[in-house]
């Protein structure tokens, strides 16, 4: 339970505290001279009913001093007898019951005594007067538990939506397990076979070497993606919490091996900044923006050559990927997902990503924050 931003229901709260308002100032059309004092305290009153979503404990309190207040200098009867009550059911939804008590009781406590005050200084009836604080304890405490069912009843609902929601997570890793992994095996395993019936062909030597190259790629390549499948449908499967650290800035000439192998030029002018130049989080978003990047440039661009730059100043890594594909007439690596699921981690760390127009080709770049 949290004490902090509206809830469900807190919409029409305001409505019903201008409405009590409204009855108060209604209530003293025969005692003119009580306007003041009943503007005031039926307004701080009021006003503790919309605060006690965001400050339950004290809107409660402020509520209990207002309207004890109120009834101690003999003011009239009126629509703040349902405040503390209101009050209560507010911030039952938003304590705990052993946060919830210390908060109800002392207003009611005030409530109370401002009500005996009244007896005793401003004669009114005792009768009426112990009746008022009966009604009005058995509405407090009867709100009380009817907050508290219904804060119950919500965290239930959000506790099956949870539920379901790792249900469904658990139904679609088997499903990428049994359909991406299968299809990750099989290629590995054709891969493999290949590379053996290649051995026993007499193909010119340029051409074998180049050929058991991609094919090599390509059995790395299939068996990287399922182990890291693998490693991640058993993360969401044992509903662990902690993830195993991605790959970062030590893993990237590895990746444009791989890349250069399936026949894409991918140079790197600038050196790789370090780990101990780099936070762990920056380097392996900046590994996601390379990967995704050139991932792109090999599916989409028609490229034949890729330039990687980085260049870390002022407290700023900026990586760049160029290409000389087909830029902007392609339009494909636009209408998918991986821009925006660059664009969303690099934001994530208060960095932007941009594709800025060029003459030709296409260029991701993305800047992130480096503390220092």
């Amino acid at each position: 339970m949290t004490e902090s931003g509206p809830a469900r229901g807190s919409w029409y709260t305001p409505l019903v505290a201008a409405l009590l308002f409204i009855g108060s100032i209604g209530s003293t059309h025969e005692e003119g001279d009580k306007v003041l004092p009943v503007l005031v305290l039926a307004g701080i009153a009021t006003v503790c009913l919309p605060a006690a979503w965001w400050h339950p404990r004290q809107a409660m309190l402020t509520a209990g001093v207002a309207v004890g207040s109120y009834f101690a200098l003999g003011l009239p009867n009126g629509p703040l007898f349902v405040v503390i009550p209101m009050a209560a059911l507010i911030a039952a939804q938003r304590l705990r019951w052993h946060t919830l008590w210390p908060a109800v009781i002392p207003a009611l406590i005030m409530t109370i005594v401002g009500l005996a005050l009244r007896a005793i200084l401003h004669d009114a009836p005792g009768h009426i007067t112990a009746w008022q604080a009966l009604g009005v304890t058995a509405l407090t405490l009867g709100a009380s538990l009817a907050g508290l069912r219904l804060s119950e009843r919500q965290e239930l609902r959000a506790e099956q939506a949870k539920r379901s929601a790792t249900e469904e997570q658990l139904r679609m890793a088997q499903g990428l397990h049994d359909g991406v992994g299968h299809g990750l095996a099989v290629i590995a395993m054709h891969a493999q076979v290949a590379m053996h019936v290649l051995d026993k062909t007499s193909l010119p030597e340029q051409d074998a070497q180049r050929l058991r190259q991609s094919l090599d790629a390509i059995r790395s390549s299939s068996q990287d993606s399922l182990d890291a499948l693998r490693r991640e449908l058993a993360l969401m499967s044992s509903g662990e919490a902690a993830r195993t650290p991605g790959p970062g800035l030590a893993e990237i000439r590895g990746l444009l091996d791989r890349v250069r192998s399936g026949g894409l030029v991918v140079e790197l002018p600038s050196d790789i900044p370090s780990a101990s130049e780099v936070p762990d989080d920056v380097g392996q978003v900046v590994y996601g923006v390379i990967q995704e990047s050139l991932t792109n440039v090999l599916r989409h661009a028609c490229a034949q050559r890729a330039v990687v730059t980085f260049r870390l100043s002022s407290g700023r890594l900026t990586v760049t990927i160029a290409d000389d594909g087909v830029g902007r007439a392609g339009a494909q690596p636009l209408a998918g997902m991986g821009i925006a699921g660059m664009r969303k981690r690099v934001e994530n760390l208060a960095g932007h990503l941009e594709t800025p127009e060029v003459a030709s080709g296409f260029v991701v770049s993305a800047t992130i924050p480096v503390p220092s």
